[in-house]
């Protein structure tokens, strides 16, 4: 599925299904950026809740790589009875994850 994902990057939601499948299994490693990590203080927001909207939240926008060679970054929210939670992640290997920030 990521392959697909690679000749069709800004398919949401193939995007979607690719990061909730990865997120889900115990194979893949989800990796937290400094800034990200800063965001998550700042706002109050465990790594419970950033693995819960990889798992089961959507992908709602693609950015584009700022350089070649870099990866697509995807914007996911998951809105929940508590609260929503955004994430930006980017998929870096086949079983890595990057959290880039946390809104």
């Amino acid at each position: 599925m990521l392959d697909q994902l690679r000749m069709a990057p800004t398919d949401l939601a193939l995007a979607t299904r690719v990061i909730n499948t990865m997120a889900g299994s115990e194979e893949t490693s989800v990796l937290f950026s400094r800034h990200a990590r800063d965001r998550q203080r700042e706002r109050g927001v465990h790594d419970a809740w950033v693995l819960d909207v990889l798992c089961r939240g959507a992908v709602t926008r693609a950015d584009e790589p700022q350089a070649p060679h870099q990866h697509h970054t995807y914007r996911m929210r998951l809105d929940d009875a508590y609260d929503r939670v955004d994430v930006a992640v980017t998929i870096l290997k086949e079983r890595r994850l990057l959290i880039v920030t946390v809104i």
